[in-house]
């Protein structure tokens, strides 16, 4: 699908197709990635998604508990706790 929305007018317009292009109102997800460095991880994303909220959750059971960690920032760091220690992160749009 495309983001062009056409317009047909039917008032006699010589041109009756209008078209007009728009721009998605949620910017598109951006990539999360995590690198091990000892005990830290490491997540970083791109720079021109700066303005997601990063978020992270102990499990996924309903309903879902998310975190805020960091916003205007493209970088976190965060200390692994324990092997069996588990942890979400996700990347939201405010």
């Amino acid at each position: 699908m495309d983001d062009i929305l056409y317009f047909l007018a039917a008032n006699g317009d010589t041109q009756p197709l209008k078209m007009a292009q728009w721009l998605p109102l949620v910017p598109p997800a951006p990539r999360l990635n995590l690198q091990r460095a000892g005990h830290d991880l490491l997540l970083t994303w791109p720079a021109e998604a700066s303005q997601f909220v990063l978020e992270s959750s102990t499990n996924l059971a309903q309903p879902i508990r998310w975190t805020p960690l960091s916003s205007g920032t493209t970088q976190y760091t965060a200390t692994l706790e324990g092997a069996s220690a588990s942890r979400f992160y996700r990347l939201r749009c405010p």
